[in-house]
Order: C-alpha cells, then sequence, then structure tokens
C-alpha cells in the first residue's frame, strides 16, 4: 500500500523543470532590468555631479542665436571655399575662376611646412587660428 501512495504523490521530472525554467527565466529578466536601471541612475549621477550636463552642446537653447550668426557668417566669409554657380553654367570664364582659387589653394599647401614636420599641425598650417 506505500508502494501505491509514493507513485500517487510523485510529479514526473519533467513538470518540475518546466516550473523552474519559466522561473528562472522571470528572474533572469528582472534581474537584467534592475542592472540598466542601476547602472543608469549611477552615469546620470556622475554626468551631473561633473558638471558636464552644463557642457552639452546638442541641448536646445544652449547656443545662443547670436553664436550661430557669427558661425554662420564665418562660414560664409571663409576665402578658402569655393562653390560653381548653382545653375550648373559651365564656361571658360568660370574654369578660370576656379583654377584661380585652386591655385591659390595649392600654393598654400606647397608652401606649408613639410608633412611630417611638427609644424604641420600648428594652428596656422591648419587655417584655424583666429
Amino acid at each position: 500500500m506505500s508502494d501505491k501512495a509514493d507513485l500517487e504523490l510523485e510529479v514526473p521530472q519533467e513538470k518540475v523543470d518546466e516550473k523552474r525554467g519559466g522561473r528562472n527565466l522571470m528572474v533572469l529578466g528582472l534581474v537584467a532590468v534592475g542592472l540598466a536601471i542601476v547602472t543608469s541612475v549611477a552615469s546620470l549621477s556622475i554626468y551631473y555631479a561633473t558638471g558636464d550636463i552644463y557642457l552639452d552642446r546638442s541641448r536646445p537653447g544652449f547656443i545662443s542665436d547670436e553664436e550661430v550668426e557669427e558661425n554662420k557668417q564665418k562660414q560664409e566669409n571663409n576665402e578658402k571655399t569655393y562653390v560653381f554657380a548653382p545653375d550648373g553654367m559651365m564656361d571658360k570664364e568660370v574654369l578660370d575662376e576656379y583654377l584661380e582659387e585652386f591655385d591659390k589653394v595649392r600654393n598654400e599647401a606647397k608652401s606649408a611646412a613639410e608633412a611630417f614636420s611638427a609644424d604641420a599641425l600648428s594652428d596656422d598650417n591648419l587655417g584655424i587660428s583666429e
């Protein structure tokens, strides 16, 4: 009789494994979400504590409209930029003008310091001095 009672109370091993697998998957998901939240909070608190949040120039309104206008004017006044006419007409006069601008840039490049010298990356040679 005890053999019969033992047989009725036994649960197949497959069903026990299925219950554990579902629980393990749920625990894994909760741990992953918890870890993501903890690391996000830690990184944002460091971002705020170091003051980098105030240097983020991608935030809207951070760059004043005056600075934007100055940058646009500097780009428009840049003498090193040559653009063909937007209408696409190409004649000898346009080609001569382009070659003249090209020669200016080429002569400037030739007069620059040697390619592997320390002066090659100076502000003047790169054209970023003010």
